[in-house]
């Protein structure tokens, strides 16, 4: 941590929103193809699901995932405080944002049904 903040949320505020969106793809790239894994997951993924995403982060897996399955729900799970900040606009209100929640404390206070999980 940088002064209190998460090494991400530091360099959020350094590079400001666009250069933050550039770097943060060169960085996932660096292990995982992205588009390759959305590819695997939307053959996987039941119509009309409810999706949990486990440490969603800023939501970019998110935000590819609606790109091509607006029959979906996503709810966002993650131990930061601050999560779904990459969310595009037209994807907020199929998302549901959970910061600060660890698993244990999603599987305590839920009473609905997830039918995916990534």
């Amino acid at each position: 941590m940088i002064q209190g903040q998460s090494i991400g949320k530091f360099a959020r505020t350094l590079l400001g929103p666009r250069l933050f969106a550039i770097v943060g793809k060169i960085y996932r790239s660096i292990f995982i193809d992205v588009k390759a894994f959305i590819n695997i997951l939307d053959g996987q993924i039941p119509q009309n699901s409810h999706v949990l995403d486990i440490g969603g982060g800023d939501g970019h897996l998110v935000n590819l995932l609606l790109v091509r399955r607006k029959d979906i729900r996503v709810t966002m799970i993650d131990i930061a405080s601050d999560i779904g900040g990459g969310l595009h606009p037209e994807n907020r209100r199929q998302v549901r944002l959970l910061p600060s929640t660890p698993l244990h404390a999603f599987n305590s206070g839920q009473s609905e049904l997830v039918d995916f999980i990534i």
